[in-house]
């Protein structure tokens, strides 16, 4: 196979809702309101959910890489985290640093990349791979979207990275943790669960990117090397 690096992001609101400007207090009333009016009251979106997934009001706290091992099998995996942005962000640019492949990731280009761009203009820094900056749709390079590509860019039959890796047969990230429960962690200072969480779905859309359109076997929990917890 081509050389191909998997990607996924965690992210936490910058501030608490607290902190906010009567401004922005507004405007994120409003936006809930909108958001959570006629849906089900277990499904309501709050005040974390929507900053964590906005990047101008979110931050990156993790940020994980996967690579795959031809020779052995298994999916090595690595990642920039911390409560420094700044340094997340900076360890990323040197991570993909000379990398010259395709980016894999799951709804990526709906998420992932352009959250990742918004925060690097933030801290005015330059992605040190200019082809990450390249947000064109209906493409499979320098980004792989996996959701989108195998739903043939229709958000109609997308599913979630969960439930089609239940399908394949794939480990399940969502078994240990999920997304809802990032803030929680970073409040307490679970750093290193939240990589793990994150580099398990690194692992899974790499996976499923190696089994669908690779045609491989599916690699078991036991070939994911996970970083360092140190």
């Amino acid at each position: 196979m081509h050389t191909a690096m998997a990607l996924d992001i965690e992210t936490v609101p910058q501030r608490e809702y607290g902190e906010l400007s009567p401004v922005l207090k507004r405007w994120v009333d409003g936006k809930l309101s909108r958001i959570n009016d006629g849906r089900d009251p277990d499904h309501h979106w709050d005040y974390a959910k929507l900053a964590s997934l906005d990047g101008d009001l979110g931050k990156v706290v993790c940020i994980s890489l996967g690579l795959f091992d031809d020779e052995n099998d298994r999916i090595r995996l690595k990642s920039a985290v911390g409560t420094d942005e700044a340094q997340v962000l900076t360890e990323f640019n040197r991570i993909i640093d000379g990398f010259r492949g395709d980016y894999i990731h799951y709804n990526g280009l709906g998420f992932d990349i352009p959250f990742l761009l918004q925060r690097m203009a933030y801290h005015g820094m330059t992605p040190a791979d200019a082809r990450i900056e390249s947000l064109a749709k209906f493409r499979k390079s320098p980004h792989f979207d996996l959701m989108q590509i195998w739903a043939n860019w229709d958000y109609t039959r997308t599913k979630p990275l969960n439930v089609l890796s239940d399908i394949s047969g794939l480990p399940n990230p969502k078994e240990e943790m999920d997304g809802s429960m990032v803030y929680d962690y970073y409040h307490e200072g679970k750093l290193a669960l939240i990589k793990r969480y994150c580099e398990f779905d690194t692992a899974t859309v790499l996976n499923l990117y190696l089994h669908l359109i690779e045609k491989r076997p599916v690699i078991p929990v036991e070939g994911y090397e996970f970083s360092s917890t140190e």
